[in-house]
């Protein structure tokens, strides 16, 4: 497995953040619209040290270093809470991501099992994924639209090489070497954080063995519309069954 994060975060100072990181910082904001942030005498900083956030992305890991991962967050949510990093109560321009490694979709039916997976259990994995203030993104329409079956079997039924959900409007979407969550809100809440990344760290694991209940998924894939949008507990209990998460 290899699998990465991005936190996106207002408010902190870039130029003190950025000498506490080893890793890449992003800008938030117009005019800056994600540039790379690195000092240097060779680029004009003026703009960007005038953006109001930034996006923290994280360095690849793999199955032997997710308590590497775990550290590493933590000390660096320490670190933004010391510069004063905020969130908007909305959450409106500030997500927590996760990419994972395609490594485990060897094939088509493994494709399908994500797909029907992630709409089959959709309200219950937003629930899980609501961040810090217990609410869904004010802008999700924009960057974290719901999944539909129509998605799916579109997704599925396509025959180009490029996939259908690979733009940033949805819940999920594919890229060249991952899959990407979209679900949540930011946080800077330790073990908010920690609970997601251990969700997709048990999703991974079902999609490399295949050892889910097929019949399962199935039921709860079709009969989705008909148990309502609502968070539901027969649900999250099978959710967290088949994740072998209890």
């Amino acid at each position: 497995m290899t699998f990465g994060y991005e936190l996106e975060f207002l408010g902190a100072n870039l130029e003190t953040v950025s000498k506490k990181y080893a890793i890449p910082l992003y800008t938030k904001g117009w005019p800056c619209n994600y540039r790379t942030f690195i000092l240097s005498g060779e680029q004009d900083v003026t703009n960007i040290l005038t953006c109001e956030g930034g996006e923290l992305i994280s360095p690849i890991y793999t199955e032997n270093n997710k308590l590497q991962c775990l550290k590493e967050l933590k000390d660096k949510l320490e670190i933004l809470k010391e510069e004063k990093a905020y969130l908007r109560e909305n959450a409106d321009g500030t997500g927590f991501h996760i990419h994972l490694g395609r490594q485990c979709l060897v094939s088509k039916e493994r494709k399908r099992m994500l797909l029907k997976f992630l709409v089959a259990f959709q309200p219950e994995i937003f629930k899980l994924a609501c961040g810090e203030y217990n609410a869904i993104r004010a802008n999700y329409l924009k960057h974290a639209q719901w999944l539909t079956k129509q998605d799916v079997e579109d997704e599925i039924r396509q025959s180009s090489k490029r996939e259908l959900l690979h733009q940033k409007t949805k819940c999920f979407r594919f890229t060249k070497e991952t899959f990407e969550l979209r679900h949540f809100n930011s946080s800077l809440d330790f073990s908010v954080l920690e609970s997601y990344l251990q969700f997709a760290w048990h999703l991974y694991a079902v999609l490399e063995t295949g050892d889910i209940d097929l019949e399962e998924l199935e039921f709860y894939y079709r009969k989705y519309y008909y148990l309502g949008l609502e968070p539901n507990e027969v649900r999250r209990n099978a959710m967290e069954r088949m994740l072998k998460m209890e």
